[in-house]
């Protein structure tokens, strides 16, 4: 299932971005825990920083575009959201 933002079925385009944003919010919760906070080691591991940011933003956007065409939230939009953009969640 392909991410289109242009989609005319707006049932497909909830599908869609349902699936996408779940991907993306995987590989957060996935790397997120090789990402030491500041109590933790100064090392940081860049692969996993960038694939999360990479993961936020993409899952935002998603988000955005979802909701600009469909404004009712659902559940997991809200979990998906606080998930991209919370800094410090226990690993």
């Amino acid at each position: 299932m392909r991410w289109d933002p242009h989609k005319e079925d707006l049932i497909l385009l909830n599908q869609s971005a349902l699936v996408w944003s779940l991907y993306h919010t995987l590989q957060i919760i996935i790397h997120r825990q090789y990402i030491p906070s500041s109590k933790k080691s100064p090392t940081v591991s860049f692969p996993s920083l960038a694939i999360c940011t990479n993961a936020a933003r993409s899952s935002i956007h998603i988000l955005d575009t979802q909701h600009q065409r469909c404004p009712k939230a659902s559940f997991h939009n809200i979990v998906s959201s606080y998930l991209c953009s919370a800094n410090d969640l226990p690993n």
